[in-house]
């Protein structure tokens, strides 16, 4: 886990009315509207997908505000998303990578939990 100190944020030009935020590859500052974003949790209804790359039936209830705010579990296990990974997301519809991607073959009895941030 990355440490901050906030000492550092104010010198990179960061004030008392600014949030940090991670935009993958920096932290950027920017001024502080309504409350932020809204973190979603959501149980997906799983699918048998085997050896192919399947956009699920069940899509997120909110978009999120960035593909990479997108987090998802299989079984309590974090599946890395990105192309050639487990799985991708593209708005509100994660695709998973069965076929060309590390994905496992999916069943029916798994539990996929999904968290994510989404616009207030």
């Amino acid at each position: 886990m990355a440490q901050v100190r906030l000492k550092q944020f104010a010198q990179d030009g960061a004030t008392a009315d600014q949030v940090i935020t991670w935009n993958g590859s920096t932290w950027v500052a920017q001024d502080q509207q309504g409350d932020g974003p809204d973190f979603e949790q959501e149980t997906l209804a799983s699918e048998a997908i085997s050896g192919t790359d399947t956009a699920l039936s069940a899509t997120l209830s909110s978009a999120p505000v960035s593909d990479a705010s997108v987090v998802l579990r299989l079984n309590g296990v974090t599946q890395t998303q990105g192309a050639g990974a487990d799985y991708s997301v593209s708005g509100q519809t994660i695709t998973w990578l069965a076929g060309t991607g590390t994905a496992v073959d999916m069943d029916t009895s798994d539990e996929l939990v999904v968290t994510y941030a989404s616009a207030p």
